[in-house]
């Protein structure tokens, strides 16, 4: 199964390495930073938006799991959404989800796991239903 990971949380390159480790193809999106606010956050999503729709079209991955409530895991929920690809909002320790980004992709993601490896990868051998 491959897998998609948005968001440069502190613990993101670790999951990434321990979920390789457990048979799973994890891919990881490239953030930029984020945008000043206002026009210039709209646009950053947008062009996030196009990039995605993009990369998921091309032979996009099975899920994809959202460690950040950034602009970047903002526009992946919406685009796997449209996809019909399932989306997964891994829940960082220490952090609680505020903002307009947060509470969107609380509403679209198909599942909350903790950040572990092994939530992720019951959730796929268990749990995980491919969208229509």
């Amino acid at each position: 199964m491959r897998l998609l990971l948005v968001g440069n949380s502190a613990n993101a390159a670790s999951l990434a390495e321990e979920l390789k480790v457990a048979d799973l193809t994890v891919e990881r999106w490239p953030e930029e930073s984020s945008a000043g606010g206002g026009a210039e956050e709209v646009a950053a999503i947008a062009r996030e938006l196009r990039k995605f729709e993009r990369a998921l079209y091309q032979d996009g991955p099975d899920a994809v799991l959202l460690g950040s409530d950034s602009n970047a895991s903002l526009a992946a929920v919406l685009v796997a959404t449209k996809l019909g690809a399932p989306v997964v909002r891994v829940e960082l320790a220490g952090t609680d989800p505020a903002g307009a980004n947060a509470d969107l992709i609380g509403h679209l993601a198909d599942a909350a796991l903790a950040p572990e490896p092994a939530a992720i990868v019951d959730w796929v051998r268990d749990t995980y239903t491919p969208r229509g």
